[in-house]
């Protein structure tokens, strides 16, 4: 199931979320948009960030901007990748065509879905679309 959302959640969201790397990197960022998606996230659930899409802000920050970015992902709970994610993951990169997503994407998606979780994105064609549910959001 696609939602779609213009700078909104209200109601959209029941369940806890799984944020992706790029709302996060915009936020970083200054993004007012990404601001505005996250309060609202936070105002409907819990909010959780893939260790997957962790180490992918952590890289994308230098300088005071890492500090910045280690500090955010610090209020987030973080969800791991275990053999099960793991495994699924591998699943959904293979069965996807190998190359139509990046094997990063593919443990984000395994993790929302092993979780139950609604995954909340810009760009819902960077995700395996199979049995996961995606909130994409414009800003």
């Amino acid at each position: 199931m696609e939602g779609s959302g213009r700078q909104g959640l209200k109601g959209a969201v029941t369940k806890d979320v799984l944020v992706s790397s790029e709302i996060l990197i915009d936020f970083l960022k200054g993004s007012r948009g990404a601001l505005s998606v996250l309060e609202k996230a936070a105002d409907e659930g819990v909010i959780r960030v893939s260790a997957v899409s962790a180490a992918q802000v952590a890289s994308a920050a230098a300088g005071k901007r890492r500090a910045a970015a280690l500090e955010m992902l610090d209020s987030f709970a973080v969800v791991g990748v275990d053999k099960e994610v793991a495994s699924l993951a591998g699943i959904f990169f293979h069965d996807s065509g190998r190359g139509k997503f990046e094997l990063c994407d593919c443990l984000v998606a395994a993790g929302c879905r092993q979780l139950g979780a609604v995954l909340l994105t810009r760009d819902s064609s960077r995700y395996p679309a199979e049995g996961l549910e995606l909130l994409l959001v414009e800003y």
